[in-house]
């Protein structure tokens, strides 16, 4: 990590320059923890897929759509850290995207996917709201 601008303390508040850090880590449980603990201590940190330009030619680079799920999926993380269960209305308002927007990408199958690869969940409650768990 970019610890020189990590360490470089900005503001009164305690803030650091944004940086970009580039991690490796495999699809498994105990790279998940290390992701939860690192939007843990990174409040606000934005996840997004990356790949290395050498295996750029023979991936796919993601669609508008994909990349709005993996920050609407990042969110959820991030404060499912501090709380059992997120509530839609807070994703919509701490993402800044339309309510529209973030229910059509809802319907789509690569935000169901994208919520069980992290093992996140949604259902209603008193009818209307909606929430995102882990089990």
């Amino acid at each position: 990590m970019n610890r020189s601008a990590i360490r470089n303390v900005i503001d009164e508040e305690g803030n650091c320059p944004k940086s970009h850090i580039y991690m490796f880590y495999a699809s498994t449980d105990e790279y998940r923890d290390v992701m939860r603990l690192f939007l843990e201590q990174f409040q606000g940190a934005k996840v997004e897929r990356w790949f290395p330009r050498s295996q750029m030619h023979s991936i796919q680079p993601k669609s508008k759509p994909e990349k709005k799920v993996d920050t609407i999926v990042a969110y959820i993380l991030t404060a499912l850290v501090q709380n059992a269960e997120v509530l839609l209305t807070d994703v919509i308002e701490g993402v800044g995207m339309p309510k529209a927007t973030i229910s059509r990408l809802m319907a789509l199958d690569i935000f169901k996917e994208a919520l069980l690869q992290e093992n996140l969940y949604q259902r209603k409650v008193n009818k209307k709201s909606i929430v995102f768990y882990r089990t």
